[in-house]
């Protein structure tokens, strides 16, 4: 369902986002590299967003569902994923972006294969393409100068383009890109809007942001009004932000993301003291108030998904603008504590899977020939991305010890699951000690009881809203072997006094039980 719009006492706070979607051009506007723009864009009636990504996707769809009157396009170099967007397929799983899809798509949202068309006809273009991060922190620009190029190529009329997928660079190649390849001399405004969205809440987060950071860079100044105007129906005035260069809003939407992974690894360091002294993590989470709640600090094997892009994304920042200064010595030094920090936030989230298979060794003796059931493979709940997932690394350290372990996750589906182990497993010497790939080793379940059934223990990675729902006593009955382990590596809220007293011999990260 829709949220409602602003009230009209809302939205008339503030003059300046009562400007129509299509202003008259000003006299006193300056245009895109300091120069006057006199061509206006006319009635913004098409939006072009190039790149079918995450962000994109979601970002488009919300806009067009609160702007009826516009026609948003969606293009990528990626022809068969268009296709199958096209054709009504949905590639990703976040809660409810099936209804909100369902409500845009083929009515005014499109997918397109007409690249240059749907740029042309657009007023307004987006680029939401990805940024990859190599092994060695450099930018992958590739996709994303492309995305540039075909759209100063396929325009005859100037455009607005915005950069939801704005890698952080020293200086602004979008208008270095401009100036060099723009053949027409057509006067583009340049914009920096980032998304601060999470996996599991995106949608919700886009209907209702904390935030709307617009940086103008060298944009149009009626630009900037139309950029507002998209958000004016439902984004209160003092939550959208306008900055004046691409750096500061690059930099603060690294910062988002990286910030939480911080907290999540002091949180998790908190379980390993414990362990070491004796103490109860639950009973000390709950004295400096962070127990039994939805926040950074909740204690687990560790993070994944986009964060450890993003950490990389910061760590090649440093390198980038180390290597753009004048006395790149200088900066060094003064930035190596900052450097080493992210390097060691990503040496404590590898400490701290390793630290749980150990437990699991040190609990049960021998993990060779147990059937293990593992409950969650996704790198959090409500989503079912697992890049870079902690849940991934614990299968496969199981895999190798000789387990067979059983898979269920709610919304990650079997091939998934399976292209994962066996694309990654081919190069180390997991491959060598199963020849006949893990096809015997490794199954996918379609229901917790398949999964549960004769196993030896269970392990619950991540805390699914579902997992709440089982039934511990026939989880106990339908398990096999003396004793029946149970290890739980995720803030999980399950009744764990409950589970104890059914016979399970109960092993969580940190916590001490009588």
């Amino acid at each position: 369902m829709l949220p409602p719009l602003l009230s009209e006492k809302s939205r008339s706070n503030s003059s300046i986002l009562c400007v129509a979607l299509n202003p008259k051009p000003s006299s006193m506007s300056s245009g895109t590299m300091g120069e006057d723009i006199n061509e206006d864009l006319g009635q913004v009636s098409h939006i072009c967003c190039f790149g079918a990504s995450y962000d994109g996707i979601l970002s488009m769809a919300v806009m067009a569902q609160y702007h009826p009157e516009i026609t948003f396009k969606i293009v990528d170099m990626d022809q068969d994923l268009i296709k199958k967007w096209e054709g009504g397929e949905i590639l990703f799983y976040e809660p409810e972006f099936e209804e909100l899809i369902g409500a845009v798509r083929g009515k005014n949202l499109f997918f397109c294969e007409e690249m240059n068309a749907a740029i042309n006809e657009a007023a307004i273009v987006f680029v939401a393409v990805d940024v990859p991060v190599g092994p060695t922190n450099t930018l992958d620009l590739t996709d994303w100068e492309f995305a540039i190029q075909k759209i100063i190529g396929a325009s005859t009329t100037r455009k607005i383009i915005v950069e939801k997928s704005m890698p952080f660079i020293p200086r602004n190649w979008t208008e270095e890109i401009i100036r060099y390849q723009n053949p027409l001399g057509l006067k583009f405004s340049v914009f920096s809007n980032p998304d601060f969205i999470l996996q599991g809440t995106a949608v919700r987060d886009l209907r209702d942001p904390k935030r709307v950071v617009i940086a103008r860079n060298h944009g149009h100044e009626e630009d900037v009004l139309r950029l507002k105007q998209l958000y004016s129906g439902y984004v209160p005035v003092k939550r959208i932000q306008i900055v004046d260069d691409h750096k500061t809003a690059a930099l603060g939407k690294l910062w988002s993301s990286v910030y939480p992974a911080m907290m999540h690894t002091f949180g998790n360091v908190i379980p390993s003291i414990c362990d070491s002294i004796g103490a109860d993590s639950n009973d000390v989470e709950r004295v400096i108030g962070c127990a039994n709640s939805e926040n950074y600090m909740d204690a687990s094997i560790g993070f994944g998904g986009p964060v450890i892009q993003d950490i990389s994304y910061l760590k090649s920042v440093l390198l980038l603008h180390c290597n753009d200064c004048i006395r790149p010595d200088r900066l060094i030094g003064g930035l190596k504590m900052e450097s080493d920090l992210l390097n060691q936030i990503i040496k404590l989230n590898e400490e701290k899977k390793k630290r749980f298979v150990k437990l699991m060794l040190n609990k049960t003796i021998s993990l060779s020939g147990m059937k293990i059931a593992v409950f969650g493979i996704s790198y959090k709940k409500d989503t079912d991305d697992i890049r870079d997932s902690p849940a991934i690394y614990i299968c496969k350290a199981l895999l190798e010890e000789g387990c067979k372990v059983r898979i269920f996750d709610p919304r990650v589906n079997e091939n998934t699951i399976r292209n994962c182990f066996d694309l990654k497993v081919k190069k180390n010497k997991l491959r060598n000690r199963f020849p006949k790939t893990l096809s015997s080793k490794l199954c996918v379940c379609t229901t917790m009881p398949e999964a549960w059934s004769k196993a030896d223990a269970v392990v619950f990675l991540v805390n699914w809203d579902e997992f709440q729902q089982i039934d511990f006593e026939a989880m106990y009955r339908e398990m096999k072997g003396w004793p029946r382990f149970m290890f739980v590596g995720c803030k999980s809220g399950l009744d764990y006094n409950r589970i104890k007293t059914l016979g399970f011999e109960l092993y969580v990260d940190g916590r001490h039980f009588v």
